[in-house]
């Protein structure tokens, strides 16, 4: 085993055992050009290492980027005919009215519930 794959592999342990990908410490990257990985400080932006590995490397894993967006899900089925009818039905059940759903699920009116049903129903 060469030393640039030994310490590509050390680097690739690293970044798997590091740490959770919410709170990383750490990024690591790739420098093809000059044939190291580069570990960034993620709190103050900083190159604090530079870890030679050898001809060419490439960034593989998991790469850490923002949680979709996604709106809230109700119970009827998106772009089936009745998919507002039965979230609303299904809502007001549960939560003894549209007024109370709405309220319960951060919406300032109910408008803007069923406006989220609308949303969620069209896909």
């Amino acid at each position: 085993m060469t030393h640039s794959f030994f310490a590509a592999l050390v680097g690739a342990i690293a970044i798997v055992l590091g740490g959770a990908p919410s709170s990383a410490q750490n990024a690591y990257i790739t420098n093809s050009g000059s044939n190291t990985v580069s570990v960034i400080d993620t709190a103050t932006n900083t190159v604090v290492s530079t870890i030679p590995v050898g001809s060419g490397p490439d960034a593989f894993g998991i790469f850490i980027r923002p949680a979709p967006i996604l709106g809230p899900t109700f119970a009827g089925t998106p772009g089936s005919p009745n998919c507002q009818g039965k979230s609303v039905s299904a809502l007001a059940t549960k939560f003894g009215g549209l007024d109370a759903a709405a309220a319960a699920l951060g919406f300032s009116d109910v408008q803007g519930l069923q406006n989220a049903i609308g949303a969620f129903c069209a896909g």
